[in-house]
């Protein structure tokens, strides 16, 4: 037998996490130092030197964050939706399956709020880069989207 150290990677703990993460039923917390990351830890093995907090951490996150995202699809998929995860206040989430009214209006909100700022952030591209470029192209008569650019950035110096 080897008495070397297993190689764990990023891949191995986000899979091991998905896994701890589908055994859930209630609303559980992700926050560095709770219940859901003691689990994650313990499950590693009795040897975890070779993780340290901060790849637990940022595992956990990027999971929740990947199963946390909503898709937009043409056609909704309520099959797929169970699983998704609802973020709450204070790092805790939910799957959509054993979700409450309450988590389900928390998510609404959320979708809205995360819709005004894609909405918001579209029009400051729109308004405040696209347009004026093109308005520079045609006023200037350029060729390129880079000529109108140096011109606006030379505008914007002054």
């Amino acid at each position: 037998m080897s008495s070397e150290t297993p190689i764990f990677t990023q891949k191995h703990l986000k899979h091991l996490i998905r896994q701890l993460k589908n055994q859930q039923n209630d609303v559980f917390s992700y926050a560095p130092g709770g219940d859901f990351f003691d689990e994650v830890i313990a499950s590693i093995g009795p040897s975890p030197t070779f993780l340290i907090e901060e790849i637990v951490t940022r595992g956990i996150k990027e999971v929740i964050d990947e199963d946390s995202r909503i898709d937009l699809v043409e056609q909704p998929d309520f099959f797929g939706y169970g699983e998704k995860l609802i973020k709450l206040p204070e790092r805790q989430v939910v799957k959509v399956e054993v979700a409450s009214l309450e988590h389900m209006r928390i998510q609404q909100d959320t979708l809205v709020q995360n819709h005004i700022k894609q909405i918001r952030a579209f029009l400051r591209h729109h308004d405040g880069i696209v347009v004026p470029i093109i308005r520079a192209m045609q006023e200037m008569n350029l060729r390129t989207a880079g000529e109108a650019l140096r011109i606006l950035q030379n505008n914007q110096t002054l």
